[in-house]
């Protein structure tokens, strides 16, 4: 048993069996539907491990083809495991993580370990309020060990954001086992103590045997698909249980227009786009783009960008969004570098914490642009001179960084050959206090209106990548008073 991952031998397994617990039963269940070679059981609670282990060397099979080791699964998701097993499987495992968040990282490492697909099965949850109306409940719903009742939404929303992202190509969502009434032991009357297990009328309250249910099932089963000429249906009907597919994305995301991210049709990158996209049609209106990439780490607002996109006439349409931490792209592979015309990053980099971070960014926005980068964010120059005045700006931002600091970055990014050229200017001017970026400090305080000396309200950077740019051109399609302050030209 080992806790570091770096110590395994991962050319002797063909699959992870998660949160294995004490029973080590998920290899049976593999080796019956998905005709298994070794397994590796990873469970985070040592004591679990430990009794497992003694099971396993009781049981010849098991000690031949089925290694344990006390791991968070969430260390799976690193480079150093990236598609090393055929698959993986999560057997009555994500109910007991605490919440939505948790469980969607395991997910993630999980996919990002297998090859061919992640596999999912649990408790269905999806009935629990209906029940509940009805006097009545489902035992495993009233367990104090189950923490986190997914419910098909629920999978429908982690694999919607999985293909969006791009680490799997579709996902699979069935109910197993349909429960037709009220007789079924799996059911409870609502004042049935908790913790219990199938119903008994000789111990158990008394309960209305004649309700009748439609759409309720014992389980849930999900398949995350990254490998499409993976046999999924073969491995369906070796669950050999009846079945009701709740969502097939191969065929409702076809049906509605399967979102689809075709990079050699896009023309720029935008970094952060927001809720509504603005800085999409930013990157249009401005720099004259046409279809642009935004990439966004916020689900929501990712979500939010789809439906505006689908909507005929929208300035949206066209565009495309991937969900995504940018600082995960994999800036420098084939599918992104110099693919794309320029990049854009309105109100990103002043929430990033050091300019170390800073030049990170602007490195993979270099990565992504043949011609040109663009950054702008609110201008910090002035504010001690408004502080002074009584005054602050009225964002919210992590850094205050000053167009010095830009300027000291960018000459030695030139410098080592990694951009050709930049400028930074300061772009629309704040006359006086009643602009909407200003207000007093202490807002309990007065003032009459203030007139302010040279103040700006943005500073916009161009960060050039090709030889042959105009970067005066560029500049003059920025909105309002805009004044030079560094040209690595001139």
């Amino acid at each position: 048993m080992t806790n570091n991952l770096d110590n395994i031998n991962y050319d002797k397994f063909d699959f992870i069996d998660m949160g294995c617990g004490t029973a080590a039963r998920g290899y049976f269940f593999a080796k019956k539907v998905f005709g298994t070679g070794r397994c590796l059981g990873v469970d985070i609670d040592e004591d679990k491990v430990q009794v497992a282990l003694r099971k396993i060397e009781n049981n010849s099979e098991l000690y031949e083809n089925y290694t344990l080791i006390c791991e968070d699964m969430t260390n799976f998701g690193g480079e150093n495991v990236k598609n090393k097993f055929r698959f993986a499987t999560a057997n009555h495992f994500l109910e007991h993580v605490p919440g939505f968040s948790v469980a969607k990282d395991i997910l993630g490492a999980a996919i990002n370990a297998s090859r061919e697909f992640v596999f999912v099965r649990q408790p269905w949850f999806d009935n629990d309020a209906e029940l509940f109306k009805m006097g009545l409940k489902t035992y495993y719903s009233d367990w104090t060990g189950h923490l986190n009742p997914l419910t098909s939404y629920d999978f429908y929303r982690m694999g919607r954001d999985f293909k969006i992202k791009g680490s799997i190509q579709n996902f699979i969502i069935l109910g197993l086992t349909k429960i037709h009434d009220s007789s079924d032991p799996l059911i409870h009357p609502l004042n049935s103590p908790f913790n219990e297990h199938e119903y008994n009328p000789t111990y158990h309250p008394s309960k209305n045997m004649n309700i009748k249910f439609e759409g309720l099932y014992r389980d849930i089963c999900v398949f995350f698909i990254i490998d499409e000429n993976s046999p999924i249906e073969d491995y369906i009907k070796k669950l050999n249980v009846d079945y009701e597919v709740i969502y097939d994305s191969r065929i409702n995301d076809n049906n509605t227009g399967e979102y689809v991210i075709d990079i050699d049709k896009l023309d720029f990158v935008d970094v952060g786009p927001g809720m509504k996209g603005e800085s999409l049609i930013y990157g249009v209106s401005k720099f004259n783009g046409h279809n642009g990439l935004g990439i966004e780490c916020n689900s929501e607002f990712v979500e939010n960008i789809i439906d505006l996109s689908k909507i005929e006439g929208s300035r949206l349409q066209g565009h495309r969004v991937l969900c995504e931490d940018f600082f995960n792209v994999n800036t420098k592979s084939n599918k992104y570098y110099k693919k794309f015309r320029f990049t854009t990053a309105i109100n990103f980099v002043q929430d990033l914490e050091s300019m170390s971070k800073v030049e990170d960014f602007i490195s993979r926005c270099v990565d992504l642009s043949y011609e040109f980068v663009f950054l702008g964010q609110p201008s910090n120059d002035y504010n001690n001179y408004l502080r002074n005045l009584g005054f602050k700006r009225n964002i919210h931002q992590k850094s205050e960084f000053m167009n010095d600091e830009f300027i000291t970055l960018l000459k030695h990014m030139k410098n080592e050959g990694k951009i050709v050229d930049f400028a930074v200017y300061e772009t629309r001017l704040i006359e006086d206090s009643t602009h909407p970026t200003v207000k007093l400090i202490d807002d309990n305080s007065k003032s009459g209106v203030v007139k302010f000396n040279n103040v700006y309200m943005d500073n916009s950077i161009f960060i050039q990548t090709a030889d042959e740019l105009d970067i005066q051109s560029l500049a003059d399609h920025l909105i309002g008073r805009k004044h030079l302050i560094y040209s690595s030209k001139n």
